[in-house]
């Protein structure tokens, strides 16, 4: 996982631009400070959510019920950690699976809310892991909320 720390400098973006410019006058602690306050936010915040990402296969495990192993929703489930963001097209291809078994497989982890839409479409619909695309925004709060302490 990249820390992201372009969200803790983003979430206080006046207080980095005026950092920069005091960088641009030859003072390079400042901006040396707000990296290092940066970094040590985003780091800790970055922990948590790979603790959080790493339990959620078993949460979709709860909310899928028994997948019979080898079948597409089971491929798909292993997938969705490495891919969270996919189309069925992205499905088909690279779990091997019959396209009918792949649709089958996203109308379950949709029906379960493993999947959802990301798109109005009603072809070629992209669709995302949740729980991933959730904890994913949800860092990027936590991160924007120390960062404004």
């Amino acid at each position: 996982m990249v820390v992201p720390l372009a969200s803790a400098l983003v979430a206080r973006r006046d207080d980095y631009f005026d950092v920069l410019g005091s960088y641009r006058s030859g003072d390079l602690a400042p901006l040396l400070g707000t990296f290092i306050r940066s970094a040590r936010i985003t780091s800790a915040e970055s922990r948590i959510t790979a603790q959080r990402l790493h339990e959620i296969p078993s949460q979709w495990r709860e909310l899928t019920g028994p997948v019979r192993r080898g079948s597409a929703a089971a491929k798909l489930l292993d997938l969705l950690p490495s891919t969270p963001i996919l189309s069925s097209d992205d499905a088909v291809a690279l779990i091997d699976a019959p396209r009918s078994s792949v649709f089958d497989a996203i109308s379950r982890l949709r029906s379960a809310e493993v999947l959802r839409a990301l798109t109005d479409r009603k072809r070629d619909q992209i669709w995302g892991a949740s729980l991933v695309l959730d904890e994913l925004e949800d860092l990027g709060n936590r991160i924007a909320v120390a960062v404004r302490r």
